[in-house]
């Protein structure tokens, strides 16, 4: 169902007329397994979308419920996450907090219909000496919840149950050197939008150099979703770059050859390319994994970058530091307490759900054949993430 899928998205998105066979799509067996690989990559409102365009929704009222239901609540979700921007740009503008706008929030925008690029959060950069105020602001002024912070962000809901990440670094501890300076001074080289004091955009063509480094993230997790192959076509296909600048940023980020993968890939599935080895090897990666990998293609993302099965394990049962921290925020004002929040994180696995779930880990580990880890480490090495 793959080229039916990706077929399916090109109607939505390019206005395609029909590219493939209606057969395909007169079995409820096909339309239900289309309908499982879109909804697996966040896609299932497109897909909706194409079949009405071509009058191929299912006869079958629940099915055809359940295609129309994915795009309404698309249609739903880009409106409350306009609402919830539109509320944060207000609140930070009086407080002179200047905050850029991340992926979906300027992605959509290229779009057909800004909905059809669906995002399940709200993403925005802050300075690291702002965050504070700027966490109070969306707490106290606007009634939004911390649920967790991470290395490089602060995850709220909001009371109209949209999330919300406020970054206060581009990047996680795991991202390359080169990325990270590359957008040290974002804000320097970013602008103002139009009417505002503190709405600031990158230029197109650091944003899309920051579009590449996201998916790299992504990838090394063990998987980044079809979306985002199709925003990289949606991007290169709807922004004037200076190809120049373009080009010698994605050099110095180290992701020139991700970059020309990721766009073969693009135009291999939505414009008139062929796929290669590397790109046959990432779309099959890429198509397992969903957006954001499965619990097996993260593990082997991960092992890759292990010496050994016993160094992941070891890595997993000794957490380190920068990443038990902020499961106990305590430990980063007492690092000494560290031996302490490793101990009570192994009791944690008193907890079902948690010892399932590591038990769970460890038999994928053991018992993942070494070539299958391999594959997925040379696909990482070929991309040079």
């Amino acid at each position: 169902m793959k080229n039916v899928f990706l077929k399916l998205i090109k109607v939505a998105i390019l206005g395609e007329t029909m590219p493939l066979e209606i057969s395909e799509l007169k079995t409820a067996e096909n339309l239900k397994s289309v309908f499982s690989l879109a909804k697996k990559h966040d896609l299932a409102h497109l897909v909706a979308d194409a079949l009405e365009k071509l009058n191929l929704l299912p006869i079958d009222d629940k099915l055809k419920t359940k295609f129309l239901k994915e795009r309404n609540l698309a249609v739903y979700r880009n409106e409350i996450n306009d609402y919830e921007l539109e509320r944060i740009s207000v609140a930070f503008k009086g407080e002179k907090v200047p905050f850029i706008a991340l992926k979906g929030s300027v992605i959509k925008n290229y779009y057909p219909e800004p909905w059809m690029r669906t995002s399940c959060d709200v993403d925005i950069l802050v300075e690291p000496t702002k965050l504070d105020l700027a966490t109070e602001i969306l707490t106290n002024n606007l009634g939004y919840v911390v649920t967790s912070k991470g290395d490089h962000d602060v995850s709220f809901k909001t009371p109209s149950k949209a999330h919300i990440e406020l970054h206060y670094k581009l990047f996680d501890s795991d991202a390359k050197k080169q990325e990270k300076a590359l957008f040290e001074n974002v804000f320097s080289l970013s602008k103002l939008t139009k009417n505002s004091a503190t709405y600031y955009e990158m230029p197109n063509e650091y944003f899309y150099a920051y579009h590449i480094s996201h998916i790299a993230k992504h990838l090394r997790f063990g998987g980044c979703g079809v979306r985002a192959i199709l925003d990289t076509y949606v991007l290169n296909n709807c922004l004037t770059f200076d190809e120049t600048l373009k080009a010698n940023l994605l050099e110095k980020a180290g992701l020139t050859t991700l970059a020309s993968n990721i766009e073969n890939l693009s135009k291999a599935w939505f414009g008139n390319g062929e796929e290669n080895d590397v790109t046959s090897r990432l779309s099959e990666y890429i198509l397992t994994g969903g957006i954001y990998g499965t619990f097996e293609t993260k593990i082997k993302a991960q092992q890759s970058k292990k010496s050994s099965k016993f160094s992941y394990l070891l890595s997993r049962i000794f957490l380190p530091y920068s990443q038990l921290k902020f499961k106990y925020p305590k430990l980063e004002k007492y690092p000494i307490l560290y031996p302490y929040y490793i101990v009570k994180r192994w009791f944690s696995l008193l907890n079902k759900n948690k010892r399932e779930l590591a038990v769970r880990e460890y038999t994928n580990v053991t018992k993942t054949e070494n070539s299958s880890q391999e594959e997925v480490k040379k696909l990482l090495d070929d991309l040079n993430i």
